[in-house]
């Protein structure tokens, strides 16, 4: 078994967790994919449905801004970073990040 297919287990306990209302169980092991596979378009949905769930609506936002802009859907993305920038805390990591995405997608 190779780290890829480990990552995949993960991603799929994860969900899992997160399908029978675990949020807290398939948060960590969704964020550890997200780590070290950053890549993986498909992780972004459920930690954005999750992070909703639990009332973080900036994170919501943000990693399904994540989501959309893989997927190339600019005006989706745009929209959710937005959001996000508006919602996370002054000089949080993801509120930077947010900015960042927003000025590179406007600009491109």
């Amino acid at each position: 078994m190779n780290q890829n297919d480990d990552l995949l287990a993960l991603y799929y306990l994860g969900r899992g967790y997160q399908e029978s209302g675990a949020f807290e169980q398939a948060l960590p092991l969704l964020l550890k994919v997200r780590k070290e596979k950053p890549e993986f378009v498909e992780v972004y949905y459920p930690l954005g449905s999750i992070y909703g769930r639990i009332g973080q609506k900036g994170l919501s936002h943000f990693y399904f801004g994540k989501y959309f802009k893989l997927r190339g859907e600019r005006s989706n993305a745009l929209l959710h970073f937005r959001k996000a920038y508006e919602s996370l805390d002054r000089g949080s990591l993801e509120r930077g990040d947010a900015q960042r995405e927003i000025k590179e997608l406007i600009e491109s």
